[in-house]
C-alpha cells in the first residue's frame, strides 16, 4: 500500500510540473518624451484704428488694409480718420522644434447692436511685420516654421471689408470680436 501512495504521489509531482511549464512572463518596457509646453499669449489687441466713411450704404470696394506693420491704407467710401491703428500680436513660447502655424481665414467685428462686418485676407509674419499683401496668408492650413526655442513673435494684419457689413448703412461705434457674434483671429500652434 505504501508503493502505492508514493507512486500516486510521484505521478502527482510530475503533472505539477508539466502543468507549470506552461507559464512564461515577459516585461513590456515603457518610455515617455518630456516636451516643453507651447504657450500662445495674445499681447497686442489688432486695431484698424478710426473708420470713417463717406457713403451710408456699404459698397464693393470699401475696405481697411492693416498690415502687420500697422500701416493703414483704405479704399472705397471708407477711410483712416485716426485712432492708433495696430497689428495684432501674439508670443509663441516652445521647446527648439519645427512647430506649425495655422489661423482662421476670416473673424468678424461685432457693434454692440448687432451689424457684423468681415475680417478676411487675414495674414502674419513670424519674427516679421510685413506690409499688408506681403505676409504668411491665414487660410487655416499649417505652415511649418522652424522654432528655435525661447521666445516669438507672431505679428497679425487683416482686411477689414466694408462690402460685408451686415446691415444697409454702416452703424458709428465701436465694433469688435468679444461683442456677441464676434469671431476672433484664432492661431493654432503646434509641434510638427
Amino acid at each position: 500500500m505504501m508503493k502505492k501512495l508514493l507512486a500516486g504521489a510521484a505521478i502527482t509531482a510530475i503533472a505539477v510540473t508539466t502543468h507549470t511549464s506552461w507559464a512564461a512572463t515577459g516585461d513590456v518596457e515603457a518610455t515617455a518624451n518630456f516636451v516643453q509646453s507651447i504657450v500662445v499669449t495674445p499681447t497686442v489687441t489688432m486695431d484698424f484704428g478710426d473708420v470713417g466713411y463717406t457713403a451710408a450704404a456699404p459698397a464693393a470696394g470699401d475696405q481697411i488694409d492693416l498690415g502687420a506693420d500697422a500701416a493703414v491704407t483704405a479704399g472705397g467710401n471708407l477711410s483712416a480718420v485716426g485712432g492708433t491703428p495696430a497689428a495684432g500680436e501674439i508670443t509663441v513660447v516652445a521647446a527648439a522644434a519645427n512647430i506649425d502655424v495655422s489661423c482662421n481665414a476670416t473673424a468678424t467685428l461685432a457693434a454692440s447692436t448687432g451689424e457684423t462686418v468681415t475680417v478676411n485676407n487675414i495674414e502674419y509674419g513670424y519674427n516679421t511685420t510685413p506690409a499688408f499683401g506681403s505676409g504668411s496668408a491665414c487660410d487655416g492650413n499649417a505652415a511649418t516654421i522652424a522654432h528655435t526655442g525661447g521666445t516669438d513673435t507672431i505679428s497679425v494684419g487683416a482686411r477689414l471689408d466694408g462690402s460685408t457689413y451686415s446691415a444697409g448703412a454702416y452703424v458709428a461705434g465701436a465694433h469688435n470680436t468679444t461683442n456677441a457674434s464676434g469671431v476672433p483671429i484664432t492661431f493654432t500652434v503646434v509641434y510638427n
